[in-house]
């Protein structure tokens, strides 16, 4: 099998700490419960937003397989992501203490993994929409839990 030289942490980042990233923060977040202010029911709408340490995403107000994807706190959210990855896989090269060595494979799989969470981030705003914040007032914000999973498919909350 043919392996990828990276020396230096530049290249090593490139290949793991972005991509890493970026799969991350779309699966391993928070799910916190938001009720936002609306105009129907008693008027306001309980929602479950995803992301840490943001919330960047959450249902639409027309249907649960609708989301509004937040650009600020996603961004915010993926740099906290790409300096917490950045400093484990930093430290790691450090502590083995040679020229790291990484298999071609991985970094295709990674790679893979970024272009199939874009992938996903795409088609969730292109059927529900994108804003640089939430264009509802959020009136409470309660019940932070760990979720696992694509906008929760994994806890159970998920659509």
């Amino acid at each position: 099998m043919r392996l990828a030289v990276w020396n230096g942490n530049r290249s090593l980042h490139w290949g793991v700490t972005v991509p890493l990233s970026w799969f991350l923060v779309h699966f391993v977040n928070m799910r916190t419960t938001v009720d936002v202010e609306a105009s129907w029911d008693q008027g306001y709408a309980t929602l479950y937003r995803y992301g840490f340490p943001l919330g960047f995403t959450h249902w639409g107000t027309a249907s649960s397989e609708e989301y509004v994807v937040f650009l600020g706190p996603l961004l915010l959210d993926w740099l906290v992501y790409l300096l917490i990855v950045g400093l484990v896989v930093g430290g790691v090269a450090r502590l083995w203490g040679r020229p790291v060595r990484v298999p071609v494979l991985l970094r295709v799989v990674l790679w893979g993994a970024f272009a199939w969470t874009s992938l996903l981030v795409g088609v969730e705003i292109g059927m529900g929409g994108v804003r640089w914040e939430t264009h509802m007032p959020v009136l409470d914000v309660r019940d932070p839990v760990f979720s696992l999973g694509y906008l929760g498919r994994g806890d159970g909350y998920g659509p």
